[in-house]
């Protein structure tokens, strides 16, 4: 695994020039020797069609992750954990279909609509924030690897379908865990990158964001009856992390007094959380509400972290809270 172009020391600095064109070359050099880049961009038509892009296809400047990484000198964090767990599974493990086509990275180049960008890119903002919720799953397991557990079964291997997303062993103990990405919130994106507008700042937007994103991940865990720890992660991206700072207080005092809770916001009810979501998880939501305990019935933790993109080491996540269930 280590012996990929994509670990090589000359693409852990970011790429001097900052050209567009220098960028993309460099990109196709490593593409070609690189199997995780090529399950990622695996279609000879898309890939082409990729090249030719502009880099800033919208008014929102959504861009491929990969690339991203590439010109910040991080290639090999986002490579590293696709080599481990799809190309070289320890265990000659089957590789869950579905899950692969979930990280194939052309949501950043999709025209959604004929001839309306706004709505082209909403959709895409939609997308983008689907495809990194895989991939930091990835990055996160073998974040859980490097700090001592053995990843023994992910979502995307094949298996039940009614299983965590990482499951692992830590000092003789199972532990079971269901990672959920918190990107920019849609609100704040339509008002700053449609309408041009400053976004209304709402504390309770974001606690209530994750708020449910702990309550859809205690839903899953509930069907683990194996696991003897039930852990749920929450991954705040640098547009979430910042005001994740202000409800903080709030949060412990959630779980701490055993009350998790949801609280009213200016423009966001309860009901708009979940309207999309299926019947059994708006139910198991709506029994939350009304007995708070319920969640912490199921979860034995719960870690929230920040995503540090601009970070020169191999680890991406800072630690900004921990519940621990005694």
């Amino acid at each position: 695994m280590g012996k990929c172009v994509c670990f090589s020391n000359k693409f852990k600095m970011p790429i001097e020039t900052g050209e567009w064109n220098d960028l993309i070359d460099c990109f196709i050099q490593i593409r070609s020797e690189c199997k995780a880049l090529q399950l990622v961009f695996p279609d000879e038509n898309a890939w082409r069609k990729f090249l030719i892009s502009p880099s800033i296809i919208d008014k929102a400047h959504h861009d491929s992750y990969f690339l991203i990484a590439l010109d910040r000198g991080q290639l090999s964090i986002f490579t590293e954990p696709i080599h481990r767990f799809l190309i070289d599974p320890k265990g000659q493990r089957n590789i869950n279909s579905g899950y692969i086509q979930s990280i194939r990275e052309f949501w950043a180049i999709e025209r959604y609509t004929h001839n309306d960008e706004d709505v082209d890119a909403i959709i895409r903002h939609r997308k983008g924030k689907q495809f990194a919720g895989k991939l930091y799953e990835l990055i996160f397991a073998q974040y859980l690897e490097k700090i001592g557990h053995e990843v023994v079964d992910l979502e995307a291997w094949e298996g039940n379908a009614r299983r965590p997303d990482i499951s692992t062993l830590f000092h003789g103990k199972k532990y079971s865990f269901e990672v959920k990405y918190v990107g920019q919130d849609e609100y704040e994106f339509i008002n700053t990158y449609i309408k041009r507008k400053a976004a209304e700042f709402d504390p309770y937007r974001i606690l209530n964001y994750i708020m449910f994103r702990i309550c859809h991940a205690s839903f899953q865990l509930n069907w683990c009856k194996t696991s003897s720890r039930h852990i749920a992660v929450i991954l705040l991206d640098p547009s979430s992390s910042p005001k994740f700072d202000f409800v903080h207080e709030k949060l412990c005092e959630a779980f701490d007094i055993s009350e998790s809770k949801f609280y009213r916001s200016s423009d966001l009810m309860y009901n708009e959380l979940f309207k999309d979501e299926n019947e059994p998880l708006k139910s198991w939501i709506q029994e939350c509400l009304e007995t708070p305990s319920k969640i912490l019935n199921v979860l034995d933790g719960v870690w929230i972290y920040s995503i540090n993109t601009q970070t020169k080491n191999s680890c991406l996540f800072e630690k900004k809270y921990e519940y621990q269930k005694n």
